[in-house]
């Protein structure tokens, strides 16, 4: 719930700050969470309490819902509450550089702004593998997800496992591709291209960009584009070979992602925008109607992985069970 800024210790049974909240931004949420139950207290709103996941604060962040999964506030309620809590953050923070706001469509998430920008729990699955050295970016790894917010998740551990700069090559390749023709500046498509003037070498106008050139020097221009040409040759079979190892380790992500036939209405782009991440990056996806399948799948990839039903506790060894017989054996008093 805390986009991974804190985590349960096994060992210690207790919750963890995976990373430390200054103290100005304790007192941001304290502010925040206090306000809006102030106004979940005003009349018509108590019931935004008792719905969904009603009023949450969480270590770094205020969750307020407005809505359920079953819509029982009508949409008019349901953005009246929400742009009366916008106005709240907007009090604390009128200039909108220390608050940002996510909404769920059902719930309404409410957080400081880490280093100047948003965190979101992409930065918090990176700081948890920074602090406890989870293996993530030697994978395998499965990553589950039901709305927008989770794709920053998919997108990070992408970032672990294939490396920060072969990412941004997936999202600018993605954005080029949702520009229309007419938006597109051709100059821009492909920055390692032979220019107009090389072309024009190529083609035997060798005046074409060096019309201040004479015919000695033209030889040398055409000498130094096969140079230009051959290192931009060798460029790309290099980030080829990046993007092929890359996609070789993204191979072993598997992203299952819950995405209902009500929320595909509400978020038409949602699964089309996961199904792009894991067909440009080469990971695995899977798009699943109900959490219940969700369940139900990684329940039976745990079950085959273990060879046994992880849900049902595990029977002790036969040296183990006759240590305990004598045990209890050993504590019956005398008669």
């Amino acid at each position: 719930g805390s986009k991974g800024r804190e985590y349960f210790d096994l060992h210690t049974q207790r919750v963890v700050e995976a990373a430390d909240l200054p103290q100005e931004q304790r007192e941001l949420v304290d502010e925040l969470h206090r306000r809006i139950l102030a106004l979940c207290s005003q009349p018509g709103n108590m019931k935004f309490l008792g719905i969904g996941s009603g009023l949450q604060r969480k270590f770094g962040e205020v969750t307020i819902a407005r809505n359920d999964p079953a819509g029982t506030v009508p949409d008019p309620e349901s953005r009246r509450f929400m742009a009366a809590v916008r106005a709240v953050k907007e009090e604390l923070d009128p200039e909108g550089t220390t608050l940002d706001m996510h909404d769920t469509g059902t719930d309404m998430e409410l957080f400081p702004r880490a280093a100047g920008r948003e965190f979101d729990k992409g930065s918090g699955m990176e700081g948890l593998e920074e602090k406890l050295s989870l293996g993530i970016p030697l994978g395998p790894n499965i990553v589950c997800g039901d709305t927008g917010s989770d794709i920053f998740m998919v997108v990070s551990t992408l970032k672990l496992m294939c490396g920060e700069d072969m990412v941004k090559v997936w999202k600018e390749r993605m954005k080029k591709e949702d520009e229309t023709v007419d938006e597109r500046d051709p100059l821009d498509e492909d920055l390692g291209r032979v220019s107009a003037a090389e072309l024009g070498l190529l083609e035997g106008n060798r005046g074409a960009g060096l019309s201040f050139c004479s015919s000695e020097t033209g030889e040398e221009a055409e000498e130094l584009l096969e140079r230009r040409l051959r290192e931009e040759a060798e460029r790309r079979l290099r980030e080829e070979e990046e993007e092929r190892e890359a996609r070789e380790a993204a191979a072993s992500l598997a992203v299952l992602f819950v995405v209902s036939p009500k929320e595909h209405d509400k978020s038409p782009k949602l699964a089309e925008t996961v199904r792009r991440w894991c067909e440009m990056s080469g990971a695995q996806c899977a798009i699943l109607p109900s959490p219940d399948v969700l369940v139900a799948a990684v329940g039976r990839y745990a079950n085959q992985t273990a060879g046994r039903s992880v849900i049902e506790p595990t029977r002790a060894e036969p040296e183990e069970e006759e240590r305990e017989d004598v045990e209890e054996e050993a504590e019956v008093p005398i008669q």
